[in-house]
């Protein structure tokens, strides 16, 4: 089964920033994500976010509000996938993870 992944692009017709898209990638998008994510293992899901992404995709996508059509270029980390969760990380956000104090 393909592994999903967030993206909440600003949609360029309406302004909305709070959509998000449930992307899958090609296999070799999820390859380099995959060596990305290995070489920086053990690293804190912040050190992680504030570091360059491990893969920059492009997608076309319809805004589910206005219905505008629009290319869009997106970063994806790890924390970024479907389901994830990390030890340093309360999961139960729908937009994503809380982290613990």
């Amino acid at each position: 089964m393909q592994r999903l992944y967030k993206i909440n692009p600003t949609c360029p017709g309406c302004g909305e920033e709070h959509l998000y898209w449930q992307v899958g990638l090609t296999d070799e998008e999820q390859a380099i994500l995959d060596t990305h994510t290995e070489e920086h293992k053990g690293e804190s899901s912040i050190v992680s976010l504030m570091s360059p992404p491990g893969l920059i995709i492009t997608r076309r996508l319809k805004c589910g509000l206005c219905g505008t059509e629009f290319e869009a270029r997106c970063a994806i980390y790890k924390e970024d996938e479907v389901g994830y969760t990390h030890p340093d990380m309360i999961p139960g956000c729908q937009m994503g993870e809380k982290p613990v104090f």
